[in-house]
């Protein structure tokens, strides 16, 4: 069966963790479909976008090198105001477990901090940008204190187990 076939096959089905990890088996081990997906992330539909992102995260956690080339389409992803917010947590899993390269570090946690600040997305939105917040300013100390600040701004009602968690987890460093 050809990567468009593959490709084709998983985007048609109900998503289910099932078949998303059948994806992940077949993208980690065939780059052209790897390739073929990736611009499927980046141009396909709405629809699209979202059924392919979860797999690609998975394979961004286990592989990430196998993303790496693809860092400056994927954080425009998560910089655009369009970007539906499944794709977004997909993309906030994946930059969570990597080291983000500096020249997009700035782009990144301004972003993190819009969505930390505004609670307007998901609350696994929000959970994942605090930490990437967290580990970009890692290496930047001096906006540790306006992360802290921006946290504490977040409404007791978005602070869910996920969310208190994250910030714990930030508030021991």
């Amino acid at each position: 069966m050809s990567e468009i076939q593959i490709l084709n096959n998983f985007l048609i089905k109900p998503q289910s963790k099932n078949s998303a990890f059948k994806m992940e088996t077949h993208l980690a081990d065939n780059n052209k479909l790897l390739k073929l997906a990736i611009k499927t992330l980046i141009n396909g539909t709405k629809r699209e976008q979202q059924v392919i992102s979860w797999p690609l995260s998975n394979i961004g956690l286990k592989s990430p090198e196998k993303l790496m080339p693809y860092m400056e389409k994927l954080s425009d992803l998560f910089l655009n105001p369009n970007t539906h917010p499944a794709i977004k947590r997909n993309l906030l899993r994946f930059f969570e477990a990597i080291e983000i390269e500096e020249k997009f570090q700035v782009k990144i946690l301004d972003k993190c901090l819009s969505i930390i600040t505004k609670c307007t997305e998901p609350v696994a939105v929000i959970a994942f940008s605090i930490t990437v917040a967290n580990n970009i300013v890692k290496n930047y100390p001096e906006l540790n204190n306006e992360l802290h600040e921006v946290v504490k701004l977040i409404p007791d009602e978005v602070k869910t187990p996920a969310v208190q968690s994250r910030i714990k987890r930030l508030n021991k460093k």
